[in-house]
This record gives structure tokens, C-alpha cells and sequence, in this order.
């Protein structure tokens, strides 16, 4: 599971015929106590992964510079809470982004 495979799958899934979704459904979510991804890995993903995903269905160029608002915002957060592991993850996918546009 990877940051937002939910939406990923709900987007292929409907594609392949109607989604049906049930608002009475919960989701347990559990966080394991030993992470399997470096937290450089999982900053750099849910940058990145939001990213393709909004490329994937074609969003609008407003919500890509929503995602860039919202990107300001984490890096803000984390610079000043001084998670500095945290923003060379963050830092990381923002070049990559930059790169490829």
C-alpha cells in the first residue's frame, strides 16, 4: 500500500464500470511500529504520488497549483517543527517535480 493507492484504484476501478461506494463503511487504519519505508521515502511519496495522481485524471492547472499551495504548506509545517528528515524528502520531490515540468 503507498500513499494514495486509494484514490489510484478507485479511479481504475471506475473506469471498468460503475464504483459504488458505501458511506457506512469504516477503515481501520494501523500504523506499524517499524515503518518498512525511511521517512525521507514516505515525504518524497506523498508529494509525489498526489502529484501523478491529479496528472492521471487530468486535473485542471488550478488544482496542480493547489497541490503546489498545499506542498508550501507541509514544508512551512516541517521547517519549522524542524523535521529536517522529513524535508529532504519533501525537498527531494519538489526538485524532481521541477525537473520533469
Amino acid at each position: 500500500y503507498s500513499l494514495g493507492a486509494d484514490v489510484y484504484l478507485s479511479r481504475i476501478a471506475n473506469e471498468s464500470g460503475g464504483l459504488i461506494i458505501n458511506p457506512n463503511l469504516e477503515v481501520n487504519h494501523f500504523q506499524s511500529k517499524t515503518s518498512r519505508d525511511k521517512i525521507q521515502s514516505v515525504s518524497y511519496n506523498e508529494i509525489i504520488n498526489h502529484y501523478f495522481i491529479l496528472k492521471l485524471g487530468n486535473a485542471p492547472r488550478w488544482k496542480i497549483l493547489l497541490h503546489g499551495w498545499t506542498i508550501l504548506g507541509i514544508i512551512l509545517k516541517n521547517l519549522i517543527s524542524l523535521n529536517f528528515r522529513e524535508l529532504k524528502g519533501y525537498f527531494r520531490a519538489v526538485l524532481d517535480l521541477l525537473k520533469r515540468n
